[in-house]
């Protein structure tokens, strides 16, 4: 074999080795970026859910003292911070995500009746509808 016929052999190798490197590398990085979005997109729909829940499980209870013992002891607002937890890693703004989260799952006894136990329920679905839409949009 001639010197140009090995150089133009090699060189032909090397190029189709560097362009298939790069196809495979892009391709796995699409990949990876693909199921960090899907676990993203599910850890946001489980937040969303878990939302959800109790705001339809306060929208019903009319009874302020029932929706006082649902709060802080009815698992509530542990179960949702714990699945605030997950998702808070994918918010941009969280310092927001962290005001909204605690506004919605700390709130003491005064906080609660800020505006009269009878408004107990209304306290509790508004804070959970105004991180329910942060998180809409996160």
């Amino acid at each position: 074999m001639e010197p140009f016929s090995i150089i133009v052999t090699l060189a032909s190798g090397i190029l189709i080795g560097w362009w298939g490197h790069t196809l495979t590398s892009r391709r796995d990085r699409e990949a990876r970026e693909h199921a960090d979005k899907r676990e993203k997109e599910s850890r946001r729909t489980d937040l969303l859910s878990t939302l959800q829940h109790w705001h339809h499980t306060f929208v019903v209870v009319t009874d302020p003292a029932e929706s006082k013992r649902l709060y802080y002891f009815g698992g509530g607002m542990k179960e949702l911070a714990a699945a605030a937890v997950k998702f808070r890693a994918d918010v941009a703004d969280k310092e927001v995500f962290d005001r909204l989260n605690h506004q919605m799952s700390n709130m003491n006894p005064e906080t609660l009746d800020t505006n009269g136990s009878d408004k107990r329920r209304d306290t509790i679905c508004g804070a959970i509808r105004a991180f329910t839409e942060f998180v809409r949009n996160a």
